[in-house]
């Protein structure tokens, strides 16, 4: 219907129909949208294609397929390594660096922008999403841990091991679900305590399992909602220049296949 959460479902529904009519000419065959309520883990809006009719795969669940999410997966890689020694002030190497890589290749991660910056802070880093800092702060905290974590944040499609991913696993080379994502973002918008997704009104609402500390889920937070170092990123003029505060994060697949945008405020958490 079109009063409560059915209001937010065809509201969604129409701005993904709508944006992938205007972007088709350029590329853009399907979108899906997964809108979570922070305080429940109530699914508020999950729409799977611009057109179930459509001939792109519309009767696809795109918001449930398993899908390489890119940088979408840093956060949980620094909010691993302050849960340790480090903290989004600590500053961390972008230099050009070589790592053993999954099944003995050689890993050589380069930056969105084919440059490098030197001695950066981990926050500006991350807010920045530089490439060569996320996997040497992924090499010095340990990859087991980060893994640990993304699964009990509700990454639970991440089911290799550690060695079969390698370092590229904080450049999002894993396949997760857009729920996934929303729900391991929702975790951070919880304080560091899980979220497991409510479908029906009589599934029970979960408090969680602390994922990380109170302390580490706020940095996080702020790190994201840093429209200063956001525009630093992206330009003063980019789409995600809301506002009002928000954490945001973006990330692209493997070449450059898939586009991701995971966000959140202290209600809701919404991941396209």
């Amino acid at each position: 219907d079109d009063s409560g959460l059915g209001h937010i479902e065809a509201q969604v529904q129409r701005m993904v129909t709508d944006h992938v009519d205007q972007l088709r000419s350029g590329g853009l065959t399907q979108a899906s949208v997964v809108v979570l309520d922070n305080a429940t883990c109530d699914v508020l809006a999950m729409v799977g294609s611009a057109d179930w009719w459509g001939p792109d795969q519309g009767q696809v669940n795109g918001a449930m397929s398993p899908r390489q999410p890119g940088s979408a997966l840093k956060p949980f890689a620094y909010a691993t390594a302050w849960e340790g020694e480090f903290t989004p002030g600590s500053v961390v190497a972008d230099i050009p660096t070589r790592y053993p890589g999954a099944g003995g290749a050689l890993m050589r991660p380069r930056n969105y922008s084919e440059t490098f910056s030197g001695p950066v802070l981990m926050g500006e880093a991350l807010a920045r999403s530089l490439n060569v800092p996320a996997v040497r702060t992924a090499n010095a905290t340990g990859l087991q841990d980060i893994l640990d974590r993304m699964r009990a944040s509700g990454l639970h499609s991440l089911d290799d091991d550690a060695a079969r991913y390698g370092l590229g696993l904080v450049l999002g080379n894993g396949e997760v679900t857009a729920l996934e994502v929303a729900a391991g973002y929702a975790m951070f918008a919880r304080g560091g305590r899980s979220c497991t997704p409510r479908f029906l009104q009589s599934d029970p609402v979960d408090a969680g399992e602390a994922v990380f500390s109170e302390r580490t889920a706020w940095l996080v937070g702020q790190v994201l909602s840093d429209e200063t170092l956001r525009a630093r990123a992206f330009g003063a003029t980019n789409p995600l220049m809301l506002g009002f505060p928000m954490a945001v994060k973006t990330g692209t697949s493997t070449n450059f296949r898939d586009s991701w945008t995971a966000g959140y405020t202290d209600e809701v958490t919404v991941v396209v």
